[in-house]
């Protein structure tokens, strides 16, 4: 129901007439007997008959207001950058040549295997390369002699495993084709050569195919560690009290980060958990972390709750 005020109605005398309305039955004019705003009513003064008509001409005014186009911009996401110092940059043109060992201890492709169980204990390495006639022929590791004698560690073998390893000549268990590198690759290729193929020791060759060295990851490990931040200084005992002093400062460095690498070895880590486990600070291993990760190492991860995450380089 629709209601209007007293003074919108009009009365009939005030309506002006906009067309004869004749009654159907007595066929005499109709009467206006109210005008609405919306429609009018007719009455017959005969027989009382009553029509009610729509005003045709009732228009409504429609009022547009222009509506606002707010523009809604996507927030940008800023990618974190570390700032590398001047000292990292130039780091990274190390060569393979700078880093690499060169008095390195080999083996003849014809030596026996009991010979160089000996050679592999006293001198506590995991891997030779083997030459044939002063060439690189190829590279034995520790994991070969322990299938080859049916063993999980060298202080197992017993004397049938001597015996059997006695009767076994190097080049038939050998590697003859390892992954080597040339003297001239950078430091960050030979990070990426050793993630790619997951090992840990690279023969560095020069332009005539030479062995002039062996470069590991204990190598990379010792250079990065000249541009890592210090650890802090730490307690050492003494008979007559406790003093802070630098242990080792450089070295424990270098052991600390190959303990780190052989924990991200097995599973991704936070800066939290890795905190426990080296009794390292998280800042400080943080630190460490964006360097690691410059030169391939490893990556570090910024979930959006919680520590940093470092997890072993993807492999591509």
């Amino acid at each position: 129901m629709i209601f209007f005020k007293k003074s919108e109605l009009k009365k009939p005398e005030e309506v002006e007439k906009i067309g004869e309305k004749n009654c159907p039955k007595c066929k005499i004019p109709l009467e206006v007997k109210y005008d609405w705003p919306l429609t009018t009513t007719y009455i017959c003064p005969k027989c009382s008959y009553i029509l009610v008509e729509a005003k045709s001409s009732f228009k409504t005014e429609k009022i547009e207001k222009p509506v606002e186009k707010i523009e809604v911009k996507p927030p940008k996401l800023e990618k974190v950058k570390h700032e590398i110092p001047k000292e990292l940059e130039e780091g990274r043109r190390i060569r393979a040549s700078d880093v690499m060992t060169r008095n390195v201890i080999t083996v003849d492709s014809n030596d026996r295997l009991c010979d160089v169980v000996n050679i592999f204990t006293s001198e506590n390495i995991s891997g030779v390369p083997v030459l044939s006639n002063n060439k690189f022929v190829g590279l034995l590791t520790e994991s070969d002699i322990l299938r080859a004698a049916g063993v999980r560690k060298l202080l197992e073998i017993d004397t049938i495993g001597i015996k059997r390893l006695g009767d076994m000549r190097v080049e038939e268990i050998m590697n003859k084709y390892p992954i080597n590198i040339n003297e001239n690759a950078t430091l960050s290729e030979t990070v990426n050569l050793m993630n790619r193929h997951e090992i840990h020791r690279l023969p560095v060759l020069n332009e005539k195919n030479q062995l002039v060295g062996i470069v590991t990851r204990m190598d990379v490990i010792r250079e990065i560690s000249k541009e890592l931040p210090e650890l802090p200084l730490v307690a050492v005992k003494e008979k007559r009290g406790v003093k802070l002093e630098k242990v080792e400062t450089k070295r424990r460095v270098e052991t600390t980060i190959d303990k780190l690498l052989e924990i991200l070895d097995e599973k991704s880590m936070s800066i939290e958990e890795l905190e426990k486990k080296l009794d390292v600070p998280e800042k400080q291993i943080e630190k460490w972390g964006k360097i690691l990760e410059e030169y391939g190492l490893i990556e570090v991860i910024y979930p959006p709750i919680g520590k940093p995450i470092l997890r072993k380089k993807a492999i591509k």
